[in-house]
């Protein structure tokens, strides 16, 4: 029988879960149908804990995130300045804890940009 290594994020809340590593990586997740149909769609992002030498500790998935945005926005505006919105949830691989609950939401709205000016601004929701 094969033991899994516990979480020890499992029960702590996100803001506690930033402070105790040493940084972070995202993954992007494969969208088969997206390469296939050509057409946009949110994307889906994995956070994974990372140690001091900055190396991705795969075993400790902290968040998975997912954007929501048009696909009109995707193919017509600027990566720079086409709106979002971004759910970022718990993750625990073990079920137990907080999994599936919002940790936080990201909102970023459309901003015409010219150069430096009037650059757009996204707004952080803690969701805890």
């Amino acid at each position: 029988m094969i033991m899994q290594q516990a979480n020890p994020y499992a029960f702590m809340t996100a803001l506690d879960k930033l402070k105790n590593v040493h940084g972070i990586f995202i993954k992007q997740k494969i969208n088969v149908m997206e390469h296939v149909t050509g057409c946009e769609m949110d994307n889906n992002y994995n956070v994974y804990a990372c140690d001091k030498d900055g190396d991705k500790k795969k075993s400790l998935k902290l968040f998975k995130c997912k954007e929501k945005s048009s696909c009109l926005s995707k193919k017509c505006l600027r990566p720079d300045s086409r709106p979002f919105e971004m759910y970022v949830e718990h993750e625990n691989k073990e079920g137990q804890g907080n999994d599936d609950m919002p940790a936080f939401f990201f909102e970023r709205e459309y901003e015409f940009t010219c150069l430096c000016f009037n650059r757009p601004t996204m707004t952080l929701f803690l969701a805890e």
